[in-house]
């Protein structure tokens, strides 16, 4: 392969205007990450087995696609993901009440990628990966 046609795989760090690396700038109110409170239906507690069949319903996978999850967790076009991020959002509901309920964080990806192109990724309580036997879950759950 010629130079141009390989693809890069080094890491580069971004910095900031003012060459500061992502882990050394400050937390001001424009950067501080927000923490999202819960929205109606489910601002009242658990929601209903009616609630959240409804929303299955209404979000439903596509048919003859399946889903897998990676190292960056669920990649793929943007129209092929909002059944995803209900049954993640469920899934990292349940994944908190397995840990008696630490924090399972749900981050939304774009990166370098084309505007098209989006993710979804879970991660433990711990900050890190969702742990592997949870990834199973995450691939049956999305493709349910």
């Amino acid at each position: 392969k010629t130079k141009r046609n390989m693809k890069s795989t080094s890491r580069t760090t971004k910095t900031s205007s003012l060459g500061l690396s992502p882990s050394e700038m400050p937390v001001t109110a424009s950067n501080r990450p927000s923490i999202l409170q819960p929205s109606p239906p489910f601002s009242s507690g658990i929601p209903s087995e009616s609630t959240v069949r409804n929303l299955l319903i209404s979000y439903p996978s596509p048919e003859d696609f399946k889903y897998d999850y990676g190292t960056a967790g669920f990649r793929y076009e943007a129209s092929l993901l909002p059944s995803v991020f209900v049954r993640m959002g469920m899934l990292a509901a349940i994944r908190s009440a397995s840990l008696d309920g630490e924090g399972v964080g749900i981050m939304v990806t774009a990166s370098h990628n084309p505007e098209r192109d989006n993710g979804m990724k879970l991660a433990d309580s711990n900050g890190g990966m969702l742990h592997p036997d949870w990834e199973v879950y995450a691939v049956q759950f999305a493709n349910a």
